[in-house]
């Protein structure tokens, strides 16, 4: 038994008779056995307990992604490695707070004290664009193109107070589309007949680049991504090393190569996505559109010869390379778009829907289910 196993079932008889005490361990040896040199460590986990009327209470919340209707699979307590089918019930979120979350047993059971429990199934919620209008009063362009967008039920209006995603403002008739994130721009539209459609359609596409971006899961991933830049003047160097320098910028026209490793005990198909902060998106592998490559378990294969460029009228772009790895072959040229488009058929995977929700259409330059977690994973 670790000193977090311990601390595992510490935790809940503290909390159930003093329940604003949160006792903490800390330390590098927190999965050390107790009274021993050796280790062993768990793979990620959150915390269950069983609750009144066959109910189980986990110690995750809002802050942690949880979302009601996602489905977990429960181990018994001090288990290190979650084989998925091989535990001792499955329950779903039925109440999700900002620290914990409520469950109901939808198979198997009773759940112990101090269980573990892995995500299987997680309920993704409707991603909404959120849009400031500065200077809204005085601007009549303004004022039609939220009109428009307010009909839209994936955008949403935000204050300048709040957290958003996009900023539009007028300025001596033009309107400009920005960021919070200066380099997240697209080309500002002049006033014209034309104006508000244009607009419309530019942050229809921001709204599908920023969920294209927000698509992750990292649950029970084992997948590695290293970029290695292949300098200009010969040689290669490791681009993340002093991220705050030079060294950290990959330069116009430079190179890079890919190294994915599938660390898992199965075969995975693997995509390479480009995701630029002009607003645009590109499948960089499989270079074929509607190709499916598999990396076999255990092994790793090099992408080389990705050159990056600063599109026309730019100082500087960010790209974010995003691999995905499924358990069967997914098209992601779906996702393609120019800079800132034709609908295909609709996908029948779970994970094919959640890509077709993120998408508006497709152009080139890149009733909703539960997705199981289980049959793919991002790395970033």
């Amino acid at each position: 038994m670790t000193y977090r196993d311990v601390m595992d079932k510490v935790k809940e008889k503290v909390n159930r008779y003093y329940g604003t005490q949160s006792p903490q361990v800390e330390g590098t040896s927190l999965d050390q056995y107790v009274f021993s040199d050796e280790s062993s460590i768990a793979e990620p986990y959150v915390s269950a307990f069983p609750a009144k009327a066959g109910r189980v209470t986990l110690r995750a919340g809002q802050v942690h992604g949880m979302t009601e209707g996602s489905v977990f699979e429960v181990y018994a307590p001090g288990t290190k490695t979650f084989e998925p089918g091989k535990g001792m019930a499955r329950v779903e979120l039925t109440k999700v707070n900002p620290l914990n979350a409520e469950a109901t047993i939808l198979e198997g059971g009773p759940v112990p004290e101090a269980a573990r429990a892995v995500e299987r199934e997680h309920q993704f919620p409707d991603q909404k664009l959120l849009v400031h209008y500065r200077g809204l009063s005085a601007s009549a362009t303004l004022k039609a193109v939220k009109a428009e967008l307010d009909q839209q039920g994936h955008i949403q209006g935000a204050t300048e107070d709040d957290s958003y995603h996009l900023v539009l403002y007028d300025e001596g008739g033009t309107i400009h589309i920005e960021g919070l994130d200066k380099t997240v721009a697209s080309e500002p539209v002049r006033a014209g007949a034309r104006a508000v459609d244009a607009v419309v359609e530019q942050v229809q596409l921001w709204a599908k680049w920023f969920n294209v971006l927000s698509i992750d899961n990292a649950a029970g991933a084992r997948l590695e991504l290293t970029i290695v830049a292949n300098a200009m003047q010969g040689g290669s160097r490791d681009p993340f090393k002093q991220p705050d320098t030079y060294e950290g910028v990959i330069g116009d026209r430079e190179t890079v190569t890919c190294i994915v490793k599938n660390r898992s005990k199965r075969d995975l198909y693997i995509a390479l996505l480009d995701i630029s902060t002009d607003g645009s998106i590109s499948v960089l592998y499989p270079e074929q559109e509607g190709a499916a490559e598999v990396l076999p378990a255990g092994e790793e294969f090099e992408i080389e010869g990705i050159e990056f460029f600063v599109p026309a009228g730019r100082e500087e772009v960010k790209d974010v390379l995003k691999v995905f790895a499924t358990s069967t072959p997914i098209d992601f040229n779906a996702l393609t778009q120019p800079g800132i488009g034709s609908r295909g058929d609709g996908m029948t995977d779970p994970l094919g829907q959640l890509l077709e929700q993120a998408t508006l259409g497709k152009t080139r330059g890149a009733k909703r289910k539960k997705v199981n977690l289980g049959d793919w994973v991002t790395v970033q």
